[in-house]
């Protein structure tokens, strides 16, 4: 799925995707990232929830994945 918007606020993260679909969920929730040449992928229990490509700035995000412990492989 493609994300059009993704917005953290606090530990609430909040994406749409361009087929106007809406989810929220919770740092907590994710279990793992993978971090690939071009882009980060982000689960949930072993599914991926979205992918954050290179070109979109994750600093603060993945700041955010380090702080809380999430492994990123």
């Amino acid at each position: 799925m493609v994300v059009l918007c993704k917005e953290i606020n606090g530990d609430t993260i909040t994406w749409r995707s361009t087929f106007g679909k809406k989810r929220t969920f919770q740092f907590e929730d994710i279990t793992q990232c993978k971090l690939r040449k071009a882009s980060t992928r982000v689960y949930v229990n072993n599914k991926k929830l979205f992918t954050i490509d290179d070109n979109i700035d994750d600093e603060q995000f993945m700041e955010d994945i380090k702080r809380r412990k999430i492994p990123c492989v």
